[in-house]
Protein backbone atom coordinates (compact mmCIF):
# COMPACT_ATOMS: atom_id res chain seq x y z
CA UNK A 1 0.00 0.00 0.00
CA UNK A 2 1.42 3.32 -1.24
CA UNK A 3 1.97 6.22 1.33
CA UNK A 4 -1.60 8.32 -0.12
CA UNK A 5 -3.59 5.13 0.43
CA UNK A 6 -2.34 4.56 4.00
CA UNK A 7 -3.48 8.21 4.42
CA UNK A 8 -7.02 7.84 3.36
CA UNK A 9 -7.02 4.47 5.48
CA UNK A 10 -6.13 6.23 8.98
CA UNK A 11 -8.40 8.51 8.03
CA UNK A 12 -11.30 6.42 7.12
CA UNK A 13 -10.80 5.07 10.99
CA UNK A 14 -11.69 7.91 12.41
CA UNK A 15 -14.88 7.75 11.00
CA UNK A 16 -18.07 6.38 12.33
CA UNK A 17 -19.57 3.03 11.33
CA UNK A 18 -22.18 5.33 9.42
CA UNK A 19 -19.83 7.32 7.23
CA UNK A 20 -17.78 4.18 6.68
CA UNK A 21 -20.88 2.50 4.77
CA UNK A 22 -21.65 6.12 3.09
CA UNK A 23 -18.71 6.35 1.99
CA UNK A 24 -18.07 2.76 0.77
CA UNK A 25 -21.17 2.81 -1.26
CA UNK A 26 -19.42 5.90 -3.38
CA UNK A 27 -16.76 3.86 -3.76
CA UNK A 28 -18.37 0.84 -4.73
CA UNK A 29 -20.29 2.87 -7.11
CA UNK A 30 -17.45 4.82 -8.68
CA UNK A 31 -16.67 1.19 -10.31
CA UNK A 32 -19.47 1.21 -12.46
CA UNK A 33 -21.36 3.86 -12.55
CA UNK A 34 -24.62 2.30 -13.66
CA UNK A 35 -25.62 -0.52 -11.41
CA UNK A 36 -28.77 -1.61 -11.75
CA UNK A 37 -31.04 -0.32 -9.71
CA UNK A 38 -32.52 -3.61 -7.96
CA UNK A 39 -29.39 -4.35 -6.88
CA UNK A 40 -28.52 -0.91 -5.63
CA UNK A 41 -31.82 -0.68 -3.45
CA UNK A 42 -30.63 -4.34 -2.44
CA UNK A 43 -27.20 -3.16 -0.88
CA UNK A 44 -29.09 0.07 0.91
CA UNK A 45 -31.57 -2.18 1.98
CA UNK A 46 -28.74 -4.68 3.71
CA UNK A 47 -27.01 -1.72 5.02
CA UNK A 48 -29.90 0.05 6.38
CA UNK A 49 -30.48 -3.36 8.21
CA UNK A 50 -26.86 -3.55 9.45
CA UNK A 51 -26.70 -0.01 11.03
CA UNK A 52 -30.18 -0.64 12.47
CA UNK A 53 -28.53 -3.90 14.06
CA UNK A 54 -25.34 -2.18 15.28
CA UNK A 55 -27.60 0.59 17.11
CA UNK A 56 -29.59 -1.72 18.69
CA UNK A 57 -26.84 -3.19 19.96
CA UNK A 58 -27.39 -6.56 18.42
CA UNK A 59 -23.96 -6.67 16.14
CA UNK A 60 -20.45 -4.83 17.34
CA UNK A 61 -18.12 -2.54 15.10
CA UNK A 62 -14.59 -3.49 14.60
CA UNK A 63 -11.53 -1.24 14.15
CA UNK A 64 -9.93 -0.85 11.64
CA UNK A 65 -6.68 -1.86 13.86
CA UNK A 66 -8.29 -5.08 15.16
CA UNK A 67 -9.10 -6.37 10.99
CA UNK A 68 -5.42 -5.16 10.22
CA UNK A 69 -4.17 -7.36 13.34
CA UNK A 70 -6.46 -10.69 12.02
CA UNK A 71 -5.58 -10.21 8.69
CA UNK A 72 -1.57 -10.26 9.62
CA UNK A 73 -2.45 -13.58 11.68
CA UNK A 74 -3.98 -15.30 8.45
CA UNK A 75 -1.31 -14.11 6.27
CA UNK A 76 1.60 -16.20 8.14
Amino acid sequence: MNIAMQRILDEVSRLSPMERAELLDKIYESFDSEIDSEIKKARAEEAERRISEYRNGNIKSVSAEEVKIKERGNNI
